[in-house]
């Protein structure tokens, strides 16, 4: 599904020098500062104190006419050594450099803000000419000065939208809705003034977040629930994808850092990408394949686990591993569904190639030949080093 916001920033991507254009033309007066002068985020630190010297402030905020803000800038302060001179005895001096690394262009209409994010992403030389990359889109509208709701579309296809519910100052609820307007988690500030999650499930009901585990309930028949849940919603989410392109892999990607690893993030590789990948990248083809943050088809509305009895379970039992302060059990569920999940005959859910394989990895790829080991018959470790891409 393709969201209006996502189709807004694919025709936005390439309007940098315009939309600098008419911010500049409409800034009216330019204050500078080190902090943040102003955000429309809830709870982000902002300051009163301003810079005088343009060029030594690490943020400029563009103003118009109505005192409304239509351009941020951040800036990268920092110092570099001079070039090596012929003579080994004189002492590199140290030279200040200040490069622009961030610009907000926003446009106010009709109650919205849209908020282009443009990144300056790599270093430049002096004289070289910068690239700016349109790295995300928000939708904003505000009451007053408070936040009411935001869509945000990231370059890698991440889509959020929140909608937030104010007792005077203070934010006493934020709704997560996914890309058809169905909440999925609310944020909220309980009478006592503390924190709670909930992950809404289908039918509207609330499931609070880091529960202690309930009687009844133990490690071994959470684990025994997801697993009997993955290896239906697994292949049914990729049949329901409806993906006509030949697919080489699905990936069942975990936070391999300490964090909460189930459920899984699906990412399902096209062979038309992994082609591209080996013509234009060579060796290091072997670690962008099994990439899934690379795939077009990775963490999208259609990727995405729907199943409340897998989700729950999967709260359940992330709260008791981070209690026992490890989260091995569960990688080792993942690649045991991945094992399992090879014995299927995906040709009936799916056009795949002849090496098609489901694997387990982590965000970083660190576990990812251990796993392969773990997955895959020797043939088939063979087959994929035969082709350099493993």
């Amino acid at each position: 599904m393709i969201t209006e916001i996502e189709k807004r920033f694919r025709s936005m991507a390439n309007a940098y020098h315009d939309l600098k254009s008419e911010a500049e033309k409409s800034a009216v007066r330019w204050r500078h500062s080190d902090g943040l002068l102003w955000d429309y985020t809830p709870g982000v630190a902002l300051t009163t104190e301003e810079v005088q010297d343009a060029n030594k402030a690490g943020h400029s905020f563009g103003y118009d006419k109505n005192n409304r803000v239509v351009c941020i800038r951040h800036f990268d302060n920092f110092l570099e050594y001079e070039a090596w001179s012929e003579n080994p005895l004189k002492q590199r001096r140290q030279i200040p450099r200040r490069e622009l690394r961030l610009e907000y262009f926003i446009r106010h209409c009709e109650g919205k803000m849209e908020v282009f994010r443009f990144l300056t992403p790599k270093i430049y030389e002096p004289g070289e000419t910068a690239t700016q990359k349109l790295q995300s889109l928000d939708w904003v509208w505000m009451k007053g000065n408070k936040l009411r709701e935001d869509q945000v579309f990231r370059e890698e296809g991440i889509f959020w939208h929140n909608r937030h519910s104010w007792s005077g100052n203070t934010l006493k609820l934020t709704q997560s809705l996914d890309e058809k307007g169905r909440v999925t988690f609310e944020f909220v500030k309980n009478e006592h003034g503390q924190d709670q999650t909930y992950r809404i499930r289908k039918d509207g009901t609330r499931f609070l977040l880091g529960q202690p585990l309930p009687a009844g309930l133990t490690v071994k028949s959470l684990a025994e629930t997801i697993r009997t849940r993955l290896l239906k919603t697994i292949p049914a989410t990729v049949k329901k994808a409806k993906i006509k392109d030949p697919i080489y892999c699905v990936a069942l990607a975990y936070d391999g850092e300490g964090n909460d690893a189930l459920p899984p993030c699906l990412g399902i590789g096209l062979e038309s990408e992994r082609k591209e990948w080996i013509r234009t990248q060579s060796r290091d083809a072997k670690y962008t394949v099994w990439n899934p943050a690379e795939f077009q088809h990775y963490e999208k509305g259609h990727t995405q686990l729907d199943d409340d009895e897998l989700g729950d379970a999967c709260e359940w039992l992330n709260g008791e591993l981070a209690n026992r302060g490890s989260t091995a059990s569960a990688k080792r569920l993942l690649v045991e569904v991945a094992t399992e999940l090879n014995a299927l005959n995906w040709s009936k859910l799916a056009k795949v190639t002849s090496d098609f394989v489901v694997y387990a990895v982590d965000f970083e790829l660190s576990d990812l030949n251990k796993n392969f080991r773990k997955i895959l018959s020797q043939k088939k470790l063979a087959d994929f080093k035969a082709k350099k891409l493993l």
